[in-house]
């Protein structure tokens, strides 16, 4: 079984998804072994309102919560960050998506210190989006920095009842990250290093990563190849593969 963390839908400015529906999707993601997915919208990445996109994602997975878990694009900046966070508390998997990069905030910021007493509070999983492409890949007028993994550690230690997931760290961020707190969790889908994963759990404990995929960014079958190739025990796989996406809420195993 594998459940991957880090996937999306919707439309991208300088890149043509091979699947472009939720049921092109899924089906892609099942015929590919996967048995879950956490999902948000491209859309909402460069709305100033990202509430509309996660509402159309919302309608289009209807019926099909038995495979994707929606992680919604929250702008905390937004004056009803606090109404839109109240309404997705209602869901069986509390998990929200952040990305500070896109919507222009920093993490550390006092007028966060209660959208984050929130979470905390109603015990949501916080995903925060590092960074949607490498750099180098980037539009030469959208340009788009990396989250500041120093912002992260403050963040993590200031919530220590928060698990922070972070997506699409290089290997360098990844093992910076989950050394300096426990409650900070990393997927695969940025780490590259010869035998990937078992790199990274030499530097890092095991029950702090995570499969992702970031897909249909990537192609499936890198992240999938990660794992098939992975010279680690039995019981990390399970881990990485399920176990510990399942233990954030993300998804069901």
């Amino acid at each position: 079984m594998i459940l991957d963390t880090n996937t999306w839908l919707g439309r991208w400015h300088n890149q043509k998804f091979l699947t472009e529906t939720v049921e092109e999707l899924q089906k892609h993601l099942q015929s590919s072994g996967l048995s879950g997915a956490v999902i948000s919208s491209t859309d909402a990445v460069f709305c100033s309102d990202p509430q509309p996109w996660n509402e159309q994602l919302s309608r289009s997975l209807s019926g099909r919560q038995d495979f994707f878990t929606h992680a919604p694009v929250i702008k905390p900046t937004l004056a009803n960050r606090n109404d839109i966070l109240a309404h997705y508390s209602s869901l069986p998997r509390r998990i929200i998506r952040l990305l500070p990069g896109y919507h222009d905030y920093s993490l550390t910021s006092a007028e966060l210190r209660h959208f984050f007493g929130m979470c905390s509070q109603r015990a949501f999983t916080v995903m925060i989006q590092i960074r949607m492409e490498d750099e180098r890949a980037h539009h030469k007028l959208v340009r788009v920095p990396p989250v500041d993994t120093e912002e992260i550690i403050e963040l993590a230690g200031n919530f220590p009842r928060i698990s922070f997931l972070c997506l699409s760290a290089y290997f360098r961020q990844a093992v910076t990250l989950c050394s300096e707190r426990p409650n900070i969790y990393v997927d695969i889908s940025f780490v590259e290093k010869m035998n990937t994963v078992a790199a990274l759990t030499e530097k890092i404990p095991a029950s702090q990563v995570v499969f992702g995929s970031h897909s249909p960014f990537f192609c499936t079958e890198s992240a999938l190849l990660k794992m098939r190739h992975a010279e680690i025990c039995p019981a990390a796989k399970k881990l990485i593969q399920y176990k510990n996406a399942a233990h954030l809420s993300c998804l069901e195993p």
